[in-house]
């Protein structure tokens, strides 16, 4: 699993103003912001694509959102079934596991738009989840190796350096 540097640090930052209401952890998250807008509008300007700084910004803030939905899909894909267990052990664990699947629940049906209401399309998403990730589990005991749902880190670099 690839953790890009920026989207990361800023999602801390953004996290842990929601966590503490301390506001202040917001200015490292607007710098960060700023400063990737900028390295991004250089090598834009230097290509010759004409966009504007807000158009910019707002594409590295789809890029951190898409690093919040990709987070989630990988929580959701492997650890829902652990929610059910973790329920009665460790309910603060299960709810944010629980919140993590929902998320993703809410991308997948905007994205996909089924011809069933959210609740169907919810039930029918964690049956398969929930069947994909008996499979894996069983697959990771059967042979004892569970390194496919033990993410290794990477971290990438900027992703307005790594793009150069």
């Amino acid at each position: 699993m690839i953790f890009p540097l920026y989207a990361t640090l800023f999602l801390a930052g953004f996290f842990c103003t929601l966590w503490t209401g301390f506001v202040l952890f917001l200015v490292p998250c607007a710098a960060l912001l700023a400063w990737e807008t900028l390295n991004w509008r250089k090598i834009i300007v230097e290509k010759g694509v004409p966009l504007s700084r807000l158009s910019i910004m707002i594409a590295v803030l789809r890029s951190y959102l898409s690093f919040v939905c990709h987070l989630c899909a990988f929580g959701s894909r492997y650890y829902l079934i652990w929610a059910v267990v973790l329920v009665f052990l460790w309910q603060t664990a299960s709810a944010v596991i629980f919140l993590l699947h929902l998320v993703t629940a809410v991308v997948d049906y905007i994205i996909k738009r089924p011809c069933l209401n959210f609740l169907s399309f919810l039930f029918f998403f964690t049956l398969e989840q929930l069947s994909y990730q008996a499979g894996v589990w069983y697959g990771c005991v059967r042979e004892r190796d569970f390194g496919s749902i033990n993410p290794k880190v990477v971290w990438s670099g900027a992703s307005a350096e790594v793009s150069k």
